[in-house]
């Protein structure tokens, strides 16, 4: 006996076996076939939603580099905005490095040395 005939026995016993078992199966079956419906996918949602971040990294950098202490203040509300806005699965890297440029920018404005008069 080969392999293929005793499978094929096998496979023809356990058909012959179940046909009131199937039927008992179908009857008790919980699905709701109206009720089926096709799989769509969530929107996905674009990596550009949080523009504040990017505008307190732009504006840190701007405060910092021309010594205008209006565009670090604004850095510093945009970071925290971005910050308060943030999904779960938010870039962190880009929000640490916003606070840091907007953190640094409003620190050294205001303890820059002051220029003597004489």
């Amino acid at each position: 006996m080969t392999f293929a005939s005793s499978l094929h026995s096998v496979i023809f016993l356990r058909m012959s076996d179940t046909p009131a078992s199937l039927a008992s199966l179908a009857a008790a079956d919980p699905r709701r076939p109206n009720a089926v419906s096709p799989f769509k996918p969530p929107a996905a949602a674009s990596a550009n939603d949080d523009y504040y971040s990017f505008f307190s990294l732009i504006l840190g950098m701007l405060g910092l580099f021309m010594k205008q202490k209006w565009a670090a203040w604004a850095a510093v509300y945009c970071c925290l905005f971005s910050f308060a806005n943030m999904r779960s699965d938010g870039d962190v890297k880009q929000l640490l490095t916003g606070v840091t440029f907007a953190v640094m920018s409003v620190v050294l404005l205001y303890l820059q040395p002051v220029a003597d008069a004489n």
